[in-house]
Parts: structure tokens; C-alpha cells; sequence
């Protein structure tokens, strides 16, 4: 496995992509999952306020921000 590589997997909703990533991962490679469920879980044990449905600016800021901190690929879903 080449881990210089990256490829970013998207689309629509229920299209598979979290079963893809869970695949994937199962078979040794680094995988790092959609960072919105990420951020939903740790708002959701403070105070909360960049949810989508309460601050959808404050939570589109914090996508690029969570896969930033990933320094080393891993499985987090």
C-alpha cells in the first residue's frame, strides 16, 4: 500500500460510502471517515453550537479543521 496516496470517496446519501470506508478499513487500509459525524458527536457532548441545525457556518468550519487534525490516517467513524 502506497501511503503517500489519498483519494476522497463522496456521494449522495445512503449512496455507501461510510459500508465502503468500514470495507477498507477491515482490510488494512487507513481510512479516515466523514468528518460531520465527528463533529455532531463532540458538539453534542459540550455545548453545542456548531450542529448543523443550530450554526450551519460555525459547523462547514470545522470540516476542514477535523480532517486537518488527523495527522495519521485512522479508522474513526
Amino acid at each position: 500500500m502506497d501511503s503517500n496516496r489519498f483519494v476522497v470517496i463522496s456521494g449522495c446519501s445512503g449512496g455507501g460510502k461510510s459500508t465502503l470506508l468500514n470495507e477498507l478499513g477491515r482490510r488494512g487500509y487507513a481510512t479516515v471517515g466523514e468528518p460531520g459525524r465527528r463533529i455532531i458527536k463532540q458538539e453534542s457532548r459540550g455545548e453545542g453550537f456548531a450542529l448543523p441545525w443550530v450554526d450551519e457556518i460555525a459547523f462547514a468550519r470545522r470540516a476542514p479543521l477535523h480532517s486537518l487534525l488527523l495527522t495519521t490516517p485512522q479508522q474513526v467513524m
